[in-house]
Parts: structure tokens; sequence; C-alpha cells
């Protein structure tokens, strides 16, 4: 393969789009995630929250570099998605010269192991946000332009490796399968949560010994969070309890995306705040692990959501008399059963996914590398 090393300012131009805000009107910004992980969307902002901070339009195709983070590989590709977003001041933003080179080409080069290294070089300073990386830097920063036939080969190629070794939708189908076995409960007689669930939270009023075990809860029905021995004098200033196992965990100010999970029975004697709920079963005609399996998916977290008024985060509080009033399909015990088995079954998967996952991610990085090493 014929490549050509040409500065990076000779085939693509600097676009400053400025936008000028209007305090009355909605706006969302693009961020650019570190490591070569691409962008995402900021929530909105009023015009009044930007105030005169300078913003630019972003547009479908855009390169952009993050000046203060491009020297650990904080470099993207506006999608369709983004097109009509701002960016920062903090964003650079080109558009590449289409008859010399292609934008998404250019992505994977910056987001090498070799582009990274050039991007570190242009970024002079000790670190954080004092190793910023110029325009004139940028430009100077030499980069591989292969003939387009080639560019596109290895854009393709790299793609496919990213669909299938980056992209977990076999696991979002097993997901959707599980959700539909539960739905198929959801005709059955239904029950209030406080008619079958009893709150228990025995108050802790002082800490003896050297460290305490706390917990948190994972959204999405994720499960619980095992943190390490903490001493006493680094909690926060809130009242906890004791936690035991098998009980059933809410989260009262996450409980809206999801936040519900079972503790075991190694977690006995755990502690949790004030800020989650336990609760064991009070109902011979209930399992536990129907509740959770139910709370956890798509219906479930519509109702815990709808019961945790507010208007974002911190805000969205779920009272415990709010929580009890939600009603929950309540199926004859065989199927309950067979629920609690399927998630069962997924649960003893879950390690062999995440060391799936943590070899699949090193796939896509290793092949890019592997492609630009080679240039000369």
């Amino acid at each position: 393969m014929k490549v050509e090393w040409v500065p990076f300012g000779k085939v693509a131009e600097l676009q400053r789009r400025r936008v000028v805000v209007d305090v009355a009107e909605s706006y969302q910004q693009v961020g650019i995630r570190s490591f070569g992980r691409g962008c995402f969307i900021k929530e909105p902002t009023t015009g009044a929250e930007i105030g005169t901070k300078r913003v630019f339009d972003i547009r479908q195709g855009d390169l952009l570099f993050s000046n203060v983070f491009a020297w650990e590989g904080a470099v993207g590709l506006a999608g369709p998605e983004h097109g009509g977003l701002i960016g920062s001041h903090r964003f650079m933003t080109w558009t590449c010269d289409q008859d010399k080179v292609k934008a998404d080409f250019l992505l994977q080069f910056f987001t090498s192991a070799r582009g990274i290294a050039e991007l570190y070089k242009g970024s002079p300073g000790s670190a954080g946000r004092n190793k910023t990386l110029s325009i004139a830097n940028l430009k100077r920063i030499t980069v591989p332009v292969p003939p387009l036939d080639d560019q596109t080969r290895i854009v393709e190629h790299l793609g496919k490796l990213a669909d299938e070794n980056g992209d977990p939708s076999h696991d979002a189908k097993e997901n959707d399968l599980l959700n539909a076995a539960i739905a198929q409960g959801s005709s059955a007689t239904s029950a209030a949560l406080g008619e079958v669930l009893t709150l228990e939270r025995q108050w802790i009023p002082e800490f003896s010994g050297e460290s305490a075990l706390p917990i948190g809860v994972k959204s999405f029905g994720r499960g619980l969070i095992r943190y390490p021995a903490t001493p006493p004098s680094e909690l926060s200033k809130m009242r906890y309890f004791t936690v035991h196992g098998d009980r059933l965990i809410v989260s009262n100010i996450k409980a809206w995306e999801g936040a519900v999970a079972l503790s075991r029975s190694s977690d006995q004697g755990r502690i949790g705040s004030n800020r989650f709920l336990q609760y064991s079963i009070s109902a011979s005609s209930v399992r536990l692990e129907w509740v959770h399996a139910y709370l956890a998916s798509p219906a479930g977290v519509e109702k815990l959501s709808a019961a945790s008024p507010g208007s974002a985060d911190r805000n969205r509080t779920l009272s415990i008399s709010a929580f009890e009033s939600i009603e929950i399909p309540v199926p004859d015990l065989s199927f309950q059963d067979h629920i609690a088995s399927l998630v069962a079954h997924s649960g003893r998967a879950e390690p062999l996914r995440r060391r799936r996952d943590k070899l699949a991610a090193a796939v896509l990085p290793a092949a890019r590398n592997e492609i630009f090493t080679a240039m000369r």
C-alpha cells in the first residue's frame, strides 16, 4: 500500500461556526470521551446558563478534538445525531479535504496508539488541563494518506470488528427475551407492594469496630455495589441500618431508573444508609425474586419512575408510601419460580460475559494499532 505522510493542516481545515446564544433558548452540547470512545450528547442547557461562553455549531462529518484531553485520545466524529448541536471553545472542529482523506479514516488514526502518541507530543504541559493541544501543533502532526479506496477498506474492516466485538447485541437479545417472559405474567391479579413486603430497617445507634461495609445499588437492575471496608469516620453523616441476606434493596433516589437489587446471605452485616429501603417478603403468594425481576423490567421501572416525582436526579425521591402503593402482578408460584430460574441462569453467566467483553474490547484497538504501526 502506498502511503503519503502529510501535515494534518494540509488535508483539513479548522471550522469556527460561532453561535449567537439566545438566553431564552435551550441548547445541547456535544462532549468527547477520552481513549477513542467517541462523542456523547450532554443534557440540555439554557442560553442563560451558557452566558458569555463561546460556542460553535457542529455538523455531521466534523472531526472533533478536545484541546485539553486530546493527549489521551479525546477525538470524535460527529454523526447525524450531532448535527445542529453545539461545542464549547475547548473543542476544535475540522473538516477534511474529501478528495484526499476521509474523516472516519483519520479518526481511526488519531485513536490508534501511534496517533495518540502524536497528540500527546503536541500537547505540552504537565497534566490534565495544563496539557493543551494548540491549533498550530495539531496542524503540524503528520498523518497517513493512502489512496481513498484503501482508506475505505480500512475503515470498513475496523467497523466490522467494532460491530462484531464491541456491540453486545446478543446480551440485549437475551435481556429482551427475559423481559418478554416477565411480561407474560402481567395479566395476573395484582397486589400493592405494601401488601406483600415488609420494610426492615434496624437503625444502628453507633458503630463499633474499626470499619463498616457499606452497600450501594446499581441502576437498571444490575445488582448491589459492595463497597470495601470503610472507617466509620469516613461514612456520610446519615442514618444506617443493618443489611440482611435475601432482601429486596431499593435506592430511594435512583429507583426511577431501576436501582433495585437482591442481597445475598453473604451480605449479612453490611450497612445501608437511609437512602435505601430494605424489604422482606410477608406473603406466601410471592417470591422475592419475582418482585425484583418485575421491578427491574421495563414495566416495573416505569412504575418506579412514575412514583418518583421531581425534575432530575436527586430531586426524584421515592417515598416509602409511594413505593408500597405500587401494584405489581402476582402470577402463580410456578411462573414466578420459572422467572427466578431464568434470572439465576443469567446471573451465573455474568462473569463469563465480563471476561468476554474484556477480551472483545481489546480486539479493535489491537487491529487499529497493527494497521497504523505497519504504515511507513
